[in-house]
């Protein structure tokens, strides 16, 4: 599911978003997305129908998607010009039974497959020169991250933010949980809303904050602050932040 990817905000104090058993679920927008109020975005596996694969759907949150990413130019990069995915992507080809491999097969995917594996290699860009950095105390290991985001967002500006508030992402029965805000921030909740009693309009623990409940992780790439208050992110069962 995409929500205007290319302009406009993502906006609900009622809705709920839910996908059940695997796959991707994709909320992207041209500027914020926010939660408000909202049951949230909630990915079930199989709680409500145990005909379904024991894995949940991962979930991805972009926000500020105006102008888009450069995904073409990032594939050029990082999985034509360069080998050192050339495993991982033999592998992610497999895993959705694609009889393609390669690059030209990667090519000829739609997009929302694509997709996935773009933003794992960003991630693990991302990743790789942080921990580079943090062993050598060398500034320039940073380069190799900002030069991975810059070919994927290379505009000059982006504007959007991820605001949950008084609501909640989460993974309940496994994956992962993908945050992309190029150009703002992400709050994952307001100070002060656990439920004190039954006539209290505020929301309990289960209810708000980032979690992967079972196997998953959680990545983030934002340009902004990061702002938990006394809200919650957890990866609850082995699973990395």
């Amino acid at each position: 599911t995409e929500r205007n990817p290319t302009s406009g905000v993502v906006r609900s104090n009622t809705a709920k978003f839910e996908i059940s058993g695997p796959g991707q679920f994709y909320v992207i927008a041209g500027k914020d997305v926010d939660l408000g109020g909202s049951q949230g975005i909630v990915s079930l596996g199989d709680q409500n129908n145990p005909a379904l694969a024991d894995s949940g759907a991962g979930i991805t949150v972009m926000a500020g998607m105006q102008p888009g990413p450069d995904y073409a130019a990032f594939i050029q990069k990082y999985l034509a010009d360069s080998s050192a995915y050339e495993e991982r992507l033999a592998q992610f080809m497999t895993g959705l039974g694609s009889t393609a491999t390669g690059i030209d097969g990667f090519r000829a995917l739609p997009r929302v497959q694509q997709r996935t594996f773009i933003l794992a290699v960003l991630f693990n860009e991302l990743r790789a020169s942080g921990i580079a950095a943090a062993k050598t105390k060398n500034t320039e290991d940073y380069d190799p991250g900002f030069a991975a985001i810059k070919t994927l967002f290379p505009a000059e500006r982006y504007a959007g933010d991820v605001k949950s508030f008084l609501s909640r992402i989460y993974t309940l029965d496994g994956g992962d949980i993908n945050l992309v805000v190029p150009g703002g921030l992400i709050n994952a909740g307001v100070a002060g809303v656990e439920k004190k009693n039954k006539d209290d309009s505020g929301k309990g623990p289960g209810e708000l904050g980032i979690v992967a409940q079972r196997d998953g992780d959680i990545n983030a790439f934002v340009q902004g602050d990061f702002l938990v208050n006394e809200s919650r992110v957890f990866a609850l069962d082995g699973g990395d932040i």
